[in-house]
């Protein structure tokens, strides 16, 4: 069981838990280009090539919380916000010690109905993410 609180806290059952990156030379990233839009999916296609190992992500966004929590992903790149999608994983990530925010480094916001979100295990990896994608 996964869960966090605000000001409490990202627990796995009842241990607490630290969001750590994968610790790979080369970062892995869920990018999910099938919900970008056309004009943007090559554009991170070209910047990622070789710069990322390429992470499935399966039809749930929130399944990725725990991976970049658990130190499986570094990043993950996300196009749609719904809330439904993030909200949750955002306070487990958050208080894990993780990142969420869009892609011009503002907070997530649930009823910000602007696309794109990068989550990462780290503010550290947040911004080696951002600089990388360049959206």
């Amino acid at each position: 069981m996964l869960h966090g609180a605000l000001g409490a806290g990202a627990y796995v059952n009842d241990a607490a838990v630290q969001a750590r990156e994968t610790g790979q030379d080369v970062p892995v990233a869920a990018l999910a280009p099938r919900y970008l839009p056309k004009e943007m999916r090559k554009e991170v296609a070209d910047r990622t090539s070789g710069r990322v190992t390429v992470a499935e992500i399966p039809r749930c966004a929130g399944e990725q919380y725990p991976r970049v929590v658990s130190g499986e992903n570094d990043f993950a790149l996300f196009w749609r916000a719904n809330p439904w999608d993030h909200a949750p994983g955002s306070v487990f990530l958050t208080e894990a010690g993780g990142k969420i925010a869009r892609f011009d480094g503002s907070p997530y916001r649930i009823g910000d109905k602007r696309a794109g979100l990068i989550i990462a295990a780290s503010p550290d990896m947040w911004d080696r993410a951002a600089a990388l994608i360049a959206v």
